[in-house]
């Protein structure tokens, strides 16, 4: 007879703790072990890394490819004149002796004209550029070379359409879209629409940042108080603005809500993170004004001319010219300040700017860098000490205008496009024609050597076509009309580029999330965008009650069918007028915040188009197809406008057709066509419903119908059922389906492997598996804002309160870690009052207990929600005693009280939630309660949901339990049952194990109805006894089955606390094999590798088919090669038979594992190793190894020692436990905790230094045992703070798979104490065992390496 059992995972990313359990809570055995561990691995890392250095090895490669192409066009006609100008070119990076061609100049060797002479007539790049523009005569045809080269290597951005020169009407496109955008997405006014608007912003182009801002503003009305406008302007003019002021900073988390971007600086990072936390309309409209910033900026640098070169010719010798006079002053006036300014490569000086120092004592270049700010910032205090005069007012001007001594090469350069570029070639080019004549002549495709070289420049290969050959390494997608090498002339011959645009969104389409088979829909898709409002809309709610069906539909079309963004205020204006409320404050409005977060804005676009003909189904057919193409199309217009033409250029008008190609779609969704209007029915009255027509009718939201009351998830099951694959044939190729991030992915397939391994060893699945999942991937809880800059800001907007300046200078006194306790902080957003009675509260009785406490609005019997912000007041300990569990607030404080809290809502001291909950006088509902139990058991991150449908859908006869992490932390508090993150890695077993315990607890008490349960409950109280915060101290019991049992002597409970801290948890890790990059991309250069103790042999050349280059003491190369595994060889040295531990590069793998013989080769050839004889192959990174008796992982190698990482845990009594955990508060809080003392200290350090000098960590490489006990003295002496902070060092020496290292500097050791390193040599040790594990650690398989 088979007997049920549990399964608990407490899931990370870089962790898994697991627990296997009979229906009692007993840890079951088997192989002799208790089944219950922790499987570690190194978080994976996401894709993006490797995806930017593929694009940039491409484009690289691309460059080269057509500066060949460039070459071969001039290269008859330049040998001509110097057939070793290219080769001269080629080897201009090699030492003389090293070059084929011996020649002391890489541009020009003749007789009469060399570098020298060229660089002399031509200082920069842009006077060769300009005099080949104005070029009235023949010149040398190298000149030309060289500036077409110059372009190649530099050729501006493609992100702009148009040609350059109409960059005012471009710039008037951008405004009346900004004009648009600001209607459209925010409550404001639109931004203002004054006439010669382009011409207003363009004239102060060239102007300081703050002035063009200042200036632009009076001219269009703007002031400060128009606060979006304003920072729109800033943004335009590349100043700092906030994205939180621009959109709203209800979308920013607390630590990003107040940050400060400008387009000046590189944005590549923060966008991304933007795209994730902004509609695609708010990063529409943000990138539209990061145009406007580039084109306005643009016109900056071109200063009024026609061609870049003209301006930066003049920049130069602008720059020449403010050089010349800054240094005048500085001799004249404070001449002792010269070396610095411009002989010292010193933070702010002149020579730190420009990036070299050039003096006749010194030359160094390009290791301080200032910034021009910095630098302006120095100049204004030298010239304090100059007098009043011209040169000193000029100099000042051209400050506030930031154009004094202007760069040629700054990271602004980036705004330049291919267009501005481009011009200059032609113009270059057609000048040039009439010297040398072979830049007219055609071939067979008809076009001449100067069209094909501006073809060449101007072409960029589309995004959507990617690879130009289709290999399984690239994923190349490319759909050819016929083979033979791609050119930019050729490339529409060659290359199907609509068939593959197609191509390449389907392999980007995910698929839907319950009809796994099937695409997603368009993300602004009419019937994806419907179904979003709706979905939200379900859950508006008035005085805790869902709105009828008939007022949600109401809304709908009153509201949502205008095609704009609905705001609180729009909704509660409808409300009022509709006669549903009559004052908003005494009603409760819930599911919408400032906004509702979906629109129809699709549906906004279209509706000016086609007016009432919308909603005809050929029409709504229509623009499903256009929102389609426009989405798989995204920028490229040539494509999209072709289909639409194919398609409906009959149907649509030539206006209709203009407006429809001027709009832009991105993104796709999450669920597919099929599943939105997939079919179903409520199984109590049948009527069968498409699904998005079962949300219009109902007013419930997608996850409360796919619940069992309806038939949908029926359906997605039988779909599942057509697919699915069982546990044991289960691939981690199957993974591929899901589309999660790499850290889930990786987690997940450890999972599986650890549950294959389960249901292998106990023979038959198992009765349920518990997963709690954490929040994110960060350490819970932590506070990153400063809740006292927070208060200050609140209390500085607070006018004429005669509570605030006291307060104030309380706050003043009190400290970031004083406000993470709870009572301080809301003394202080409560205005230093009682919120039940408006009593002052005296700050010095405070943290009395018997004074004053906590209270929950609502009350812990029904919600377990400890928010802060929402739910916790502080308030006089009778009047919370007599509060009890009541709800609403009785009528007497909520009289009395009303006003106050109505002014803390004003003042933004407490939330809007917080206030509503106070204020509430309704009680709560049936359907409240089942929500706020709900809200324990239902799971809603998408990582967690992703891995239960996957375990439901391979674990056939198990049900899959979701564990909040709350509810284990929960059960933890009530039993005393404390939990270190420092001490060892035990936790996470733990963890695994109660997951079962409160999972099962609350899985069988609350049913799986829980609206039945809160039925039960009202119906009889005594048989459904339940208290949110007190789940666990009545029993739950249902249909004969008992998951937690208080009677009696509490067997259950016992269980439970003999077991959680048993050491028997069985410790794995994941071996891997190193991948990624080769070597780290920064190029060392010969001075740094010549110094290297190590010599070269830390280093990779870079490149290895030339040999000269391969010498990298005189050419440099790159360090940190990547390991791909260890090997174990034998060899001799000095005759005398060794055995070490060696190292396979990344770079050599795929050699090496091709050919048997290549590892032998590779010993011989490159580690000059004697006699070689390979004893182990291949030793994985992570792998387990005995020395010595100590056990450890091999994770790097570092010269010729490896780096070792610990793999014992530290074991602890329970009491010692808690204590390191109020240790661990101090970095979590930032306060001492009561109960920490000198004493406890000293106790703790005596027995750690025990456990280093008398167990098993006394066999620990470098073992510190000694040294600690040594420095017992000096810890006693230390204040009571660093001795905690040292005590927490020194668990770091005991830390699981992680670098063990301790900054034990404070008691006279090293700030690296412990490092665990083992020379290579393995014959010196006096053991040296290799431990297989399997997954569970239930399997091992032993090597010994000194022996096989």
């Amino acid at each position: 007879m088979q007997n049920d059992y549990y399964v608990g995972f407490d899931l990370g990313t870089s962790s898994i703790g697991w627990a296997v359990t009979d229906t009692a809570y007993h840890i079951i055995r088997k192989k002799g072990k208790d089944l219950w561990g922790i499987r570690g691995f190194d978080e994976a890392v996401n894709a993006q890394q490797r995806c930017i250095n593929r694009i940039s090895r491409r484009r690289y490669m691309r460059e080269t490819a057509r500066i060949q192409i460039l070459n071969s066009f001039f290269e008859d006609e330049i040998k001509k004149i110097d057939p070793c100008f290219f080769q001269r070119l080629q080897e201009s990076k090699f030492y003389l002796e090293d070059k084929k061609v011996s020649a002391k100049y890489a541009l020009f060797a003749d007789a009469h004209y060399t570098d020298v002479d060229y660089f002399k007539e031509y200082p920069t790049i842009f006077h060769l550029r300009k005099a080949l523009i104005t070029a009235k005569s023949a010149y040398d045809i190298r000149l030309l070379y060289l500036a077409l080269l110059d372009m190649f290597h530099h050729r501006g951005h493609f992100l702009n359409d148009v040609s350059f020169g109409e960059d005012r009407n471009t710039l008037s496109e951008l405004y009346y879209g900004l004009l648009e955008k600001t209607e459209y997405i925010t409550d404001e006014m639109p931004f203002p629409d004054i006439e010669n608007a382009v011409e207003i912003m363009l004239s102060q182009a060239g102007s300081g940042k703050l002035l063009a801002v200042s200036e632009v503003a009076n001219s269009f009305g703007i002031n400060k108080k128009d606060k979006i406008h304003y920072e729109i302007l800033k943004a335009i003019y590349g100043m700092k603005f906030k994205p939180a002021v621009l959109f709203g900073a209800e979308y920013f988390p607390d630590d990003t809500a107040k940050e400060s971007l400008s387009f000046r600086d590189d944005l590549t990072e923060k966008i991304s993170e933007l795209e994730n936390i902004l509609l695609a309309e708010q990063m529409e409209l943000l990138y539209l004004i990061q145009t406007m910033h580039n084109n306005i900026y643009l016109s900056a640098i071109m200063h009024g001319h026609k061609y870049l070169s003209f301006s930066r010719v003049e920049s130069y010798e602008k720059h020449k010219a403010d050089l010349a006079l800054l240094k005048s002053c500085v001799k004249q006036y404070c001449p002792e300040q010269y070396n610095f300014f411009f002989r010292e490569m010193t933070k702010g000086s002149y020579s730190a700017y420009v990036g070299s120092v050039n003096s006749a004592s010194v030359k160094q270049r390009r290791n301080v860098t200032c910034k021009t700010e910095d630098l302006y910032k120095n100049i204004k205090n030298l010239l304090k000490n100059v007098p009043e005069g011209k040169e000193k007012a000029y100099i000042l001007q051209e400050i506030e205008k930031e154009s004094f001594l202007p760069k040629q090469i700054t990271s602004s350069n980036g705004v330049i496009p291919n267009q501005v570029h481009l011009l200059e070639m032609k113009e270059i080019l057609q000048r040039a024609e009439s010297y040398f004549p072979f830049l007219k002549e055609k071939d067979e495709t008809g076009l001449t050597v100067s069209q094909k070289i501006v073809q060449l420049f101007s072409f960029c290969i589309p995004y959507y076509v990617g690879p130009l050959c289709n290999t399984p390494s690239n994923k190349g997608w490319v759909v050819r009309k016929e083979s033979g090498k791609v050119l930019p002339w050729n490339f529409e011959q060659k290359i199907d580029l609509k068939q593959s645009a197609e191509k390449f969104i389907e392999n980007l389409i995910n698929h839907c999330t319950y009809y796994s088979g099937e695409k997603v829909l368009p993300k602004h898709s009419l019937l994806y965008e419907k179904f979003m409002v709706l979905d939200e809309l379900n859950n508006l709610k008035i005085d805790d009650t869902k709105i009828s069906v008939s007022l949600k539909q109401d809304i709908y079309n009153a509201l949502f069918l205008k095609g704009k963004k609905v705001t609180r205020k729009q909704l509660i204006k409808y409300l009022k007028e509709t006669g549903i409320i009559e004052d908003e404050q005494g009603t409760r409005i819930t599911g919408i915040d400032h906004e509702f977060k979906n629109y129809l804005s699709s549906y906004g676009k279209f509706l000016p188009i086609f007016s009432e003909k919308i909603f005809l189904p050929e029409t709504l057919e229509m623009i499903e197809n256009i929102i389609f193409w426009g989405t798989i199309y995204g920028n490229d217009k040539k494509f999209f406008a072709e289909t639409v033409k194919e398609h409906y250029g009959q149907v649509l008008t030539p206006a209709q057709q203009k407006r429809i190609l001027g709009l832009k779609f991105q993104d796709w969704g999450n669920f597919s066509k099929q599943f939105l209007l997939s079919a179903g029915c409520n199984k109590e009255d049948g009527e069968i419903l498409l699904f998005i027509d079962m949300m219009w009718k109902t007013n419930l939201n997608h996850m409360e119908l796919l619940s069992n009351q309806y038939t949908y998830m029926d359906q997605i099951k039988e779909k599942h059922q057509e697919i699915e694959k069982t546990l044991t044939t289960f691939t981690y190729e199957d993974l591929d389906d899901l589309y999660v991030s790499a850290p889930v992915k990786r987690m997940t397939w450890q999972t599986i492997l650890l549950l294959k391994e389960i249901v292998a060893v106990m023979g038959y699945e198992p009765k349920r598996v518990f997963i709690e999942m954490p929040r994110g991937n960060g350490e819970k809880g932590v506070q990153k804002n400063s809740r006292k800059k927070q208060i200050e800001s609140l209390y500085k907007t607070i006018k004429q309160d005669k509570d605030i300046q006291a307060l104030s200078q309380e706050l003043g006194q009190k400290t970031d870690a004083d406000l993470r306790q709870k009572k301080i902080y809301l003394y202080f957003i409560q205005k230093g009052r009682c919120m039940y009675t408006g009593e002052p509260i005296h700050l010095a009785d405070l943290m009395k207990d018997n004074l004053y406490d906590i209270d929950h609005i609502y009350p812990r019997h029904f919600v377990k929600d400890d928010s802060i912000h929402n739910n916790l007041v502080l308030v006089k300990k009778q009047i919370n005693a007599h509060k009890s569990d009541h709800y609403p607030i009785e009528d007497a404080i909520y009289q009395r009280q009303f006003e106050f809290w109505h002014t803390l809502k004003e003042q933004k001291l407490i939330t809007e939630e917080k206030f509503k909950r106070l204020t509430n006088r309704s009680h709560f509902t049936e359907e409240q309660l089942a929500g706020f139990i709900n809200r324990q058991i239902a799971e809603t991150g998408k990582a967690t949901k992703t891995v239960a449908q996957l375990l439901k859908t391979i674990l056939q006869e198990s049900t899959i339990v979701y564990v909040k992490s709350g509810i284990v932390s929960q059960f933890r508090t009530r039993f005393q049952l404390p939990k270190s993150r420092k001490m060892n890695d035990f936790h996470h077993a733990q963890d695994a194990y109660l997951n079962i315990v409160a999972g099962n607890i609350y899985y069988v008490k609350f049913t799986n109805n829980t609206l039945n349960f809160v039925r039960n409950y009202q119906r009889e109280p005594e048989n459904h006894k339940y208290h949110m915060d007190k789940v666990f101290d009545f029993s739950a019991e249902r249909n004969g089955e008992i998951a937690w049992d208080c009677t009696g002597d509490r067997t259950m409970l016992r269980t439970v606390m003999n077991t959680v801290y048993k050491t028997t948890p069985i410790l794995t890790r994941m071996c891997v094999e190193g991948k990624g990059q080769l070597y780290k991309a920064t190029i060392y250069g010969k001075a740094t590798i010549q110094k290297s103790k190590s010599g070269d042999s830390s280093y990779f050349p870079m490149k290895t088919s030339d040999v000269r280059l391969r010498d990298m003491e005189k050419y440099g190369g790159y360090t940190s090669i990547t390991g791909a595994y260890f090997f174990l060889v034998e060899h001799e040295i000095k005759g005398e038979k060794v055995r070490t531990l060696e190292t396979v590069p990344l770079y050599l793998k795929s050699k090496i594992e091709s050919d048997k013989d290549a590892l032998l080769s590779y010993c011989e050839n490159n580690l000059q190793l004697k006699k070689p004889n390979i004893r182990i192959p291949k030793i994985k990174l992570q792998s387990l190894l005995k020395i010595n008796g100590f056990f450890v992982y091999i994770s790097g190698r570092t010269g010729n020692q490896f780096i070792l990482r610990n793999a014992v845990p530290l074991c602890l009594s329970k009491d010692w436990t808690a204590y390191i955990k109020k240790l661990e508060n101090i970095e979590k809080k930032g306060y001492l905790e009561q109960g920490i003392t000198s004493e406890k200290n000293e106790q703790l350090y005596q027995i750690l230094a025990d456990k280093h000098q008398n167990s098993i960590f006394s066999k620990r490489p470098n073992a510190v045992g000694e040294k600690l006990a040594k420095k017992f003295g000096k810890f006693r002496s230390l204040p009571l703070e660093e001795q905690c902070d040292l005590l927490l060092q020194i668990l770091q020496l005991s830390a699981l798979g992680v670098k063990t290292v301790a900054n034990l500097k404070p008691i006279g050791e090293g700030m690296n104490t412990g490092v665990m390193l083992i020379n290579k040599k393995v014959t010196e040790l006096k053991e040296c065992i290799l431990i297989s594990q399997s997954p569970t650690g239930l399997y091992e398989k032993k090597v010994d390496l000194l022996r096989i």
